[in-house]
């Protein structure tokens, strides 16, 4: 009995230590901080330079099976909404660009992907499990986020929802 309270007892500290918290540091109707990162083609997209826009970022990995599961949703996503007043952004979680070009190569990603090679962007959305995705309204403000992969049905959902409030 004292060896199962004990071992109890490890595993609860284990998954408090490394289960962190299920906020963002961002609430909904905030306006998000601004940033800059690193397109694949080496160009920059800074999120202020798409205002007036609806926004969807979409954070992932290459060794993110739920993210790589979502990816055609996304892809399908932004093949129907590409021309009608938004953006859809993928930001690569902690990867080199080499690492995110080879996943690239041999996947069809039509959506702009964007590199987060330190995490600091989601250090600082408090992005704590892949993949998360961030609804922003046109001006700027953080209307939903959603942590898990994404039906194309959801996303059809949240993207009309987004374009409606421009």
């Amino acid at each position: 009995m004292n060896r199962f309270f004990v071992r109890s007892l490890f595993l609860a500290i284990l998954a408090f230590w490394f289960v962190p918290s299920f906020s963002y540091s961002i609430k909904e109707g905030a306006t998000l901080p601004d940033f800059t990162l690193q397109n694949m083609d080496g160009s920059e997209t800074t999120l202020s330079s798409l205002r007036g826009n609806w926004v969807l970022l979409n954070f992932w990995a290459t060794w993110c099976v739920p993210c790589k599961a979502e990816m055609p949703a996304l892809g399908k996503a932004y093949e129907k909404y590409k021309d009608n007043g938004g953006a859809i952004l993928g930001i690569n979680y902690k990867q080199n660009a080499k690492t995110v070009a080879k996943y690239l190569s041999s996947n069809k990603v039509p959506f702009p992907i964007l590199l987060d090679p330190k995490g600091k962007l989601s250090k600082k959305l408090n992005v704590f499990a892949l993949p998360t995705t961030f609804f922003i309204g046109a001006n700027g403000s953080l209307l939903g986020t959603h942590t898990g992969a994404l039906t194309f049905d959801e996303l059809d959902e949240w993207i009309a929802d987004l374009a409606k409030k421009e």
